[in-house]
């Protein structure tokens, strides 16, 4: 496996154990349900689908645009993680731009859109 593939492999798998933590500290941090928690699981299901998108097109690359739309997301994310960690600066939130980084930078080289043949289109 070459570098970027490594770097892929490894940083969407940190986003998505991040996000999983993200998530699971909600009954041990917060005592009772506010609007705020529901932003918090939120952010931690976006980090989750996003992860769970990027190894799900290393593995199976897509021809309808699923690609350049997943490496759209995390560019679009690790920009909102960089404003959050501005805002807040907490270890936790450093943590998960190094991840959505080193994601968004190595999936510009290994997440490919798969070339259909002509005609294939309307065999599907």
């Amino acid at each position: 496996m070459n570098i970027p593939a490594r770097v892929h492999q490894i940083s969407s798998a940190a986003v998505v154990a991040l996000a999983l933590v993200h998530i699971g500290v909600v009954p041990i941090v917060f005592r009772r349900w506010t609007p705020g928690i529901s932003w918090f699981i939120g952010t931690g299901l976006g980090l989750l689908l996003l992860g769970a998108l990027n190894i799900a097109l290393r593995r199976e690359p897509s021809s309808f645009g699923g690609t350049g739309v997943c490496r759209l997301a995390n560019f679009v994310a690790l920009a909102y993680a960089t404003a959050a960690v501005i805002a807040s600066p907490e270890v936790q939130g450093v943590v998960a731009v190094i991840a959505l980084a080193g994601q968004a930078l190595s999936a510009r080289v290994v997440l490919r859109r798969v070339r259909m043949a002509p005609g294939a289109a309307s065999q599907v």
